[in-house]
């Protein structure tokens, strides 16, 4: 016995980051989101920073960064 055959097309190649980036506006775009999350990365960061200097604890940071720390996905 053979296997059945699919079908469906074969799917359709994904375009490219120099296709989606040729599309007018988009580098603007595309360069206004990235800097916009730039910052999230230093979130972390500055917090532990400014908690470890107003306690002199890198403990207590670690508890500040602990809590504050967004929940498991499951």
């Amino acid at each position: 016995m053979s296997a059945p055959t699919s079908s469906r097309p074969p799917p359709a190649p994904r375009p490219s980051y120099a296709a989606v980036l040729r599309v007018p506006h988009a580098r603007r775009t595309f360069a206004a989101a990235l800097t916009a999350r730039l910052s999230y990365g230093t979130v972390g960061l500055s917090l532990m920073l400014s908690v470890t200097r107003a306690t002199g604890s890198y403990a207590v940071s670690g508890i500040v960064m602990a809590c504050t720390a967004p929940p498991p996905s499951s």
